[in-house]
């Protein structure tokens, strides 16, 4: 049986677009906010560490499915930061998935972490 963690953001989601549209400075005060919501909802859920995972977002906002992904990869390297996963490359991570879904509130982000292997 696959294990799942469920986590759920409601907001402004960060977008490349948002990401990438400052300097480097202010990119890393983004980053460390992000981390720092992240690292909150990651002891919420009760994330315990595994090793290789799928993980996919199902939202609904003005974002393109796409740009959701620089929220995404910080999660991903808060979850390494963590102790939650060994590492981010293609031995342990594998999939992300992206899908807009219209029948969610406006500005609500569902996480999944399916774990293949503890």
């Amino acid at each position: 049986m696959v294990k799942e963690y469920r986590l759920e953001f409601l907001g402004k989601w960060l977008s490349i677009n948002e990401a990438y549209s400052v300097n480097r400075w202010k990119r890393n005060a983004v980053k460390k906010e992000w981390n720092e919501r992240f690292k909150l909802m990651i002891a919420e859920a009760g994330i315990q560490p595994f090793t290789v995972f799928e993980l996919e977002i199902v939202f609904r906002s003005r974002m393109d499915v796409e740009n959701v992904a620089a929220g995404t990869k910080i999660l991903v390297d808060t979850l390494k930061t963590e102790g939650i996963i060994p590492n981010d490359d293609g031995r342990y991570y594998k999939s992300f998935t992206s899908r807009r879904d219209q029948s969610l509130a406006h500005n609500t982000h569902q996480i999944t972490i399916r774990v293949i292997e503890e």
